[in-house]
C-alpha cells in the first residue's frame, strides 16, 4: 500500500547498463540497484540493521548464484524519486553489497524504458 505522489521519474542508464535510483528506507539514505528479476525489495544486512528493520521470519531464496538464507521483513517507509511507500516487504540478504528495488514495488508502477532512460510512473 502506498501514498506515494505523482509524476514521473525518470532515470538515465548507468555506464554498464543497468539503472540506480536515490533512495531511503526508514530514513536511512542508499542507492537502489533497479532490478525486475527480483522478486522483492531486497537489502544487504547491514543497511537493514541501518534502518532499524530486523528479521521477522526466516526463509531460504533461490537466486542465480545458487540458494542462499536470508530472513524476510516489512519496511515502514520506503522513498525514491517523489514516491512514498510504506509497509513494504523486503528481503534482507547477508551477502549482498547493493540494495535491489524489486518486482513488489515496481509492479505498482509503469515501466517504460527507451533511448537510454528508464521512466516510472504511478499507475492510476
Amino acid at each position: 500500500m502506498d501514498d506515494s505522489s505523482g509524476g514521473t521519474l525518470v532515470i538515465a542508464q548507468g555506464r554498464h547498463g543497468g539503472y540506480f535510483v536515490d533512495g531511503a528506507v526508514n530514513n536511512q539514505y542508499l542507492n537502489f540497484v533497479i532490478d525486475t528479476g527480483a522478486t522483492y525489495v531486497t537489502l544487504p544486512q547491514a543497511v537493514a540493521n541501518s534502518a532499524g528493520i530486523h528479521c521477522q521470519k526466516r526463509a531460504t531464496t533461490l537466486t542465480v548464484n545458487g540458494t542462499s538464507t536470508a530472513c524476510t521483513s516489512i519496511i515502514q517507509e520506503l522513498r525514491f524519486g517523489s514516491f512514498t511507500l510504506r509497509n513494504v516487504e523486503v528481503v534482507i540478504a547477508p551477502n549482498l553489497s547493493q540494495p535491489l528495488l524489486g518486482m513488489n514495488v515496481l509492479k505498482r508502477f509503469r515501466v517504460e524504458q527507451d533511448g537510454g532512460e528508464m521512466r516510472l510512473s504511478k499507475r492510476y
